[in-house]
């Protein structure tokens, strides 16, 4: 996220608030709503499965993600999780999702 807080809701209910750095997963089909408290300017990257062909590991990903909303907060170094997965899917690693780049 750039700026500003968003609420995100899912099934009617406040499931995630997020600031600013914050990332935010959002699973492929579900349905949510987005709604500004302040403010703000989102970062969308939206993956494909196209992106993950040819990447044996695409599917364990996904996989490791699920299919629940997830949110990260800011890294002490300030890498994004968008460039940390691009990066990793250009140089063939595994994302430790769990830990994220920090």
């Amino acid at each position: 996220m750039g700026r500003g807080v968003i609420d995100i809701w899912e099934a009617g209910e406040k499931t995630i608030r997020a600031v600013e750095g914050n990332v935010v997963y959002v699973p492929r089909n579900l349905q949510h709503h987005i709604e500004d408290v302040k403010a703000s300017t989102l970062f969308l990257l939206c993956f494909s499965d196209a992106l993950g062909l040819g990447f044996p590991e695409w599917g364990h990903i996904q996989d490791r993600l699920g299919k629940k909303l997830r949110l990260w907060r800011p890294c002490l170094w300030n890498l994004p999780y968008y460039r940390y997965g691009v990066a990793c899917l250009r140089n063939r690693r595994e994302m430790n999702w769990e830990a994220g780049p920090c």
